[in-house]
């Protein structure tokens, strides 16, 4: 095994961990919204993640996550699913030889 690859599979348990607690601690909570209804738009984000079947779809995917854990800081549940959006774009498309 390459030392490159035991390192990059100890930073993707960490991340994976980390967005598992992240998940634990914000279940069963929900965020305040003063312009309307946080679901809708988390929803879309975690649908659009959940297809996302290319590098594009899933950058898409990746920018409605991060808009709204921009305008809803407190959701970590948002912010878990887009550290595994980062994980998987870097796992699945980047360019290391």
């Amino acid at each position: 095994m390459k030392i490159g690859t035991d390192v990059a599979l100890k930073l993707l348990f960490v991340l994976a961990t980390g967005a598992a607690l992240c998940g634990c601690a914000s279940a069963g909570t929900q965020p305040g919204n003063p312009q309307g209804s946080p679901a809708s738009t988390l929803e879309s984000a975690f649908s659009a993640y959940e297809r996302a079947e290319s590098r594009g779809g899933l950058l898409v995917a990746i920018r409605m996550l991060e808009d709204y854990a921009q305008s809803h800081p407190a959701d970590y549940a948002s912010r878990a699913r887009l550290a595994n959006a980062y994980t998987l774009l870097g796992a699945g498309y980047s360019q290391s030889g």
